[in-house]
C-alpha cells in the first residue's frame, strides 16, 4: 500500500504537467488594446510570453505610426508595426504571466508588468513602477488572426487563435 501512494502521486504530477502547459498558453493570441488603435499578437519564445504589433483596426490606429516618444533619439522614426511591447513574461501555474516588462509607445516608457485572463477573451495588463500596487491595469480583447487590419506578414505562426 505505501508503494502505491508515491506512484499515484507520481502519475498524478506527470498528468497535471500538459494541463499546466495548456493552461501557459492560453494567452497566446491576438489582442485588441484597451484603447482599439491597434493589435498585439501575444506568443510563446523559448518559455517566456512576448507582444508585438501586428496591425490596427481601420479608422482606429494609424499603420504608419512611429515610435515618436521613444526616449532613444534613433529608434523614434521606427514604425511601430512590428515591435515588441510586451517581453519576457512566465507564467506562474496559477493564471499569472509575471516578470515582464510593457512598453507604452504613447509615453515610451517602460514598465514592469504582469498578466491575466479576466475570460478566454479578455487579457489584464497591469503595469508598474516598482510595486504593482502603484500601478494600472488595462482590458485587451482577443480577436481573430483575421482581424481587418492585422498585418498577416507581423503574425507568429502557430501563436494563438
Amino acid at each position: 500500500m505505501k508503494a502505491i501512494v508515491p506512484t499515484l502521486l507520481a502519475l498524478g504530477l506527470l498528468a497535471a504537467t500538459p494541463a499546466a502547459s495548456a493552461d501557459a498558453d492560453a494567452v497566446t493570441g491576438v489582442w485588441l488594446t484597451a484603447a482599439g488603435d491597434g493589435y498585439v499578437q501575444v506568443f510563446e519564445e523559448a518559455g517566456r510570453y512576448h507582444g508585438k504589433t501586428v496591425g490596427a483596426p481601420p479608422g482606429e490606429g494609424n499603420p504608419d505610426a512611429t515610435d515618436e516618444h521613444n526616449p532613444d533619439p534613433a529608434k523614434r522614426d521606427r514604425n511601430l508595426l512590428g515591435i515588441r511591447l510586451l517581453k519576457g513574461f512566465e507564467y506562474d501555474g496559477d493564471g499569472v504571466w509575471k516578470g515582464g516588462r510593457a512598453y507604452d509607445p504613447n509615453n515610451g516608457k517602460t514598465y514592469d508588468a504582469k498578466m491575466w485572463l479576466g475570460d478566454s477573451d479578455t487579457l489584464k495588463l497591469r503595469g508598474y513602477i516598482g510595486v504593482s500596487l502603484f500601478g494600472r491595469t488595462e482590458t485587451w480583447t482577443r480577436v481573430g488572426r483575421d482581424a481587418e487590419g492585422i498585418d498577416e506578414s507581423e503574425l507568429v505562426d502557430g501563436a494563438g487563435r
